[in-house]
């Protein structure tokens, strides 16, 4: 397991590093995560990533947090076609966007499709200034500024930056 070289996150061993770590507190040239293998989507057999208890606290409606009932870790599935938003070891409980105070921009159909919940850039707007004025540099700038709270405002828990950039450059 690693740990942020600057050791600043709080974030814990388990999923601390460039990847999962709030962008204000990560060293970016801090080694990437290791740990268990990853956990498979209960639908899609996707591999999932632990999010933080904090993140599922503030992205979470009234229904997930009671399906959830704060025992346990959750991982998240990333695949777009999915409708799995979070589940756990067993999966169950299975969450889905109707559990999200806010719909996850990664997952077909959400709309507004947020790529970035911290400063509101949608996934169409990557696309259409990923020539001229790409998202990514205006997320980067930004990041560490007001507004920037990654592990309260994504449901993945961690910065988007990574995933704009890969989007942008045709992933």
């Amino acid at each position: 397991m690693t740990t942020c070289a600057s050791g600043a996150c709080g974030c814990g061993p388990a999923t601390c590093g460039p990847a999962t770590c709030g962008p204000a507190t990560c060293d970016p040239k801090a080694p990437p995560q290791k740990g268990p293998p990853p956990i498979p989507c209960p639908r899609c057999g996707a591999p999932m990533r632990t999010v933080l208890a904090a993140t599922l606290e503030s992205v979470l409606n009234e229904g997930g947090l009671a399906a959830w009932g704060g025992k346990g870790p959750l991982f998240i599935c990333r695949t777009p076609g999915c409708a799995v938003v979070y589940s756990n070891l067993v999966g169950n409980p299975v969450l889905t966007q109707e559990h999200l105070k806010h719909p996850y921009g990664a997952k077909l159909g959400a709309d507004p499709a947020i790529a970035c919940p911290c400063f509101g850039f949608t996934w169409d707007q990557v696309e259409t200034r990923k020539k001229a004025d790409p998202v990514s540099a205006t997320i980067a700038a930004k990041i560490g500024s007001e507004g920037c709270d990654c592990r309260h405002t994504n449901p993945e828990g961690i910065c988007c930056l990574a995933a704009v950039k890969e989007r942008e450059e045709g992933g």
